[in-house]
Order: structure tokens, then C-alpha cells, then sequence
């Protein structure tokens, strides 16, 4: 008697929840992937022949899967380093074309790791500190540029993992018109469908290839937006300026629930895994 009346009450609560309020009380909790990716990162000769596996180098590099573990601990994600390879050829120290990236990949990858290759620069992406060949995971292909320079970190780093791992931008192909409160319109579940297609990270009205740093503000208080637009419906934007997946620089520093889902899901669908 106990368990019916127990059975009935949960109808009571929860029969009048829609499919989509129960997806969003299960996205409040963050998943806990409990997988560990291995890593090879390639250090890539510069023209001088300057760039080499220093003492100083190592801890640089060190240091990005130090912070970046610290980034994605909440879902029981961690990148492990275990191989550090140097690429002695200078002419793939700049990456302008698709032609000299597939050809430095079938050079130089690992199979069955996340390859990340530290640059002087590439032109394969609006995004001046790197690029992420999207979903690569999944078919155990392509990988990571990450421009050396004193500007680009561990955040850089991973954002364009986050790429290889299935994530888009949060401002998506710029299609996300509707803020996140006007998310459900005529019955349409609009976030599904607009942005980076995730419904538990803010609408973001960014456009590839600004400036960042004129969309918000360090003034009085950090990572403030001030950029003014509004959507369609007359709703001011108000992105998460700390989603990795933002471009908003060194504001980022953490990964949505549903993000996580994406990785998990892109992480078991791989035909070989990298962990």
C-alpha cells in the first residue's frame, strides 16, 4: 500500500513536467565522464630553429594540462600528456591552407590520441590562437593547432579540444536569434535548433572575427557584459562569458552540463578511443 501510495504521488509531482523540464532538471547535473584522454603534443621547429624541448618549454606545456584538468575536473574529465614530440621541420611551423595541414597530419599524428600541434601560426580559423578539426574524435582523425605565443593558454587549448570533441561555438553559425528566455516560441524548442544547438548555455550574440574585448567590460567588475543588442523579440543577450566554448578570452573557464554530454557522446562513438 505503501509503494502505490508512493507511485502516486510521484505521478502527482512530476505527470505534469513536460519532456523538455525533465531534460532540463536532469542538465542541472553535471556528468561524470570518468575518462582520461591521452595526449601527444607536438612542438614544431620554427625557422630559426630556435624552438626546441627546453627545460622552459616543458614546464610551459606542463602547465596547460595542469590548468586545463582543473577546467574540466567537474565532469570527471582529465588530459594526460604521454608523449611530448618535436616536429624538426620548420615549414610546418606555419599553417595557411588546408593542403599543409593534412599533410603535417599525415606526417606526424599518433593514431588513437589527441594530437595537438604547437604553432607559430594558422590560418585555418578566425580564432587567432588555434583550431580544432570538429568531431574528429568520432572517425579517429585530424587535430589540434595551438599558437605559440605569450597570449594563447591553457583556455585556448581547451576550446579547440573542445572543437575536436563535437563542441561548436556558443554563437554557433550566428543563427541564434532568440534569447535563452524566449527559448521555447510556438511550441519550438528554439535552442535545440539555433547556436550551438544546447539549450543550458546562453544565446550569444558574437560575431566571428570581432574584437572580444568590445563585447564586455574588466571595468568595476570582470567579465561584464556591456554589448547592448537585443533578439528578435526585444530581449537584451546576456551570453556565459565563462563558457570555454565562448570567445570571450580570459573570461573562460568552464564547460556547460550539456557540453559534457556532447563529449561523453562523442567520446563512445569514437571507433578507436583515445583513452
Amino acid at each position: 500500500m505503501k509503494n502505490l501510495n508512493f507511485i502516486l504521488l510521484f505521478l502527482v509531482l512530476f505527470g505534469s513536467l513536460s519532456a523538455q523540464e525533465l531534460s532540463q532538471n536532469t542538465n542541472r547535473v553535471t556528468p561524470c565522464l570518468n575518462r582520461n584522454i591521452s595526449v601527444v603534443f607536438h612542438v614544431v621547429e620554427d625557422d630559426s630553429s630556435a624552438t626546441v624541448l627546453t627545460d622552459s618549454l616543458r614546464l610551459v606545456v606542463d602547465s596547460f594540462f595542469i590548468k586545463m584538468n582543473e577546467i574540466t575536473a567537474p565532469g570527471c574529465l582529465t588530459f594526460n600528456m604521454c608523449k611530448l614530440n618535436y616536429v624538426p621541420n620548420w615549414q610546418f611551423d606555419t599553417i595557411r591552407v588546408q593542403e599543409h595541414w593534412e599533410e603535417l597530419l599525415d606526417q606526424h599524428r599518433v593514431p588513437a590520441r589527441l594530437n595537438v600541434f604547437y604553432i607559430k601560426e594558422q590560418n585555418l580559423s578566425l580564432d587567432p590562437c588555434g583550431y580544432g578539426s570538429f568531431d574528429g574524435v568520432k572517425q579517429d582523425t585530424g587535430g589540434i593547432l595551438l599558437v605559440r605565443n605569450a597570449v594563447c593558454n591553457e583556455r585556448d587549448l581547451a576550446h579547440q579540444i573542445g572543437h575536436y570533441l563535437g563542441l561548436m561555438n556558443t554563437f554557433g553559425d550566428g543563427d541564434e536569434v532568440f534569447s535563452r528566455t524566449d527559448m521555447n516560441v510556438g511550441g519550438d524548442v528554439i535552442c535545440e535548433v539555433s547556436g550551438d544547438k544546447l539549450c543550458d548555455t546562453e544565446a550569444d550574440n558574437f560575431v566571428e572575427g570581432d574584437d572580444p574585448k568590445t563585447y564586455y567590460s574588466d571595468e568595476m567588475t570582470p567579465c561584464r557584459f556591456t554589448n547592448s543588442e537585443r533578439d528578435s523579440r526585444g530581449q537584451y543577450y546576456d551570453p556565459d562569458l565563462g563558457n570555454i566554448m565562448s570567445n570571450y578570452e580570459d573570461c573562460r573557464c568552464r564547460f556547460s552540463n550539456q557540453q559534457y554530454q556532447v563529449i561523453g557522446n562523442s567520446l563512445d562513438s569514437a571507433i578507436v578511443k583515445p583513452y
